[in-house]
C-alpha cells in the first residue's frame, strides 16, 4: 500500500520475486557514491576499507563492476514505490 493505493496483492514470500534481477551490489570509489545515489534507488551503503560497497535497484546492470545479488522483500517493496513514482512523473 501506498498513498492510499494497494500495490501488491499476495503472499510475501512470493512478492520478493518482483525484484529478482533488478538488485545489484556494487564497490565504488568514496567519490563515486553521490552520482550512483542520484542515478538510482541506493537501498544502502557500507564502508569496505577504501571503497563503498552500495545496493541499488536497476533494471540494467548499473555499473561495469556490479554483481547481480538475491532480492529480498525490501528491495520489493522499494522497487514498487519506485515504479509507482516513475509512473506519477510520466
Amino acid at each position: 500500500m501506498s498513498d492510499g493505493h494497494l500495490r501488491y496483492w499476495g503472499e510475501p514470500r512470493n512478492m520478493m520475486s518482483i525484484a529478482n534481477g533488478k538488485v545489484w551490489q556494487v564497490e565504488v570509489n568514496p567519490g563515486e557514491v553521490e552520482a550512483m545515489t542520484q542515478q538510482f534507488v541506493v537501498i544502502y551503503h557500507m564502508k569496505q576499507g577504501d571503497k563503498v560497497r552500495l545496493r541499488c535497484l536497476s533494471s540494467e546492470k548499473p555499473d561495469h563492476r556490479a554483481i547481480e545479488v538475491k532480492a529480498v522483500l525490501e528491495d520489493s517493496y522499494l522497487w514498487l514505490l519506485k515504479k509507482q513514482d516513475h509512473e506519477q512523473h510520466q
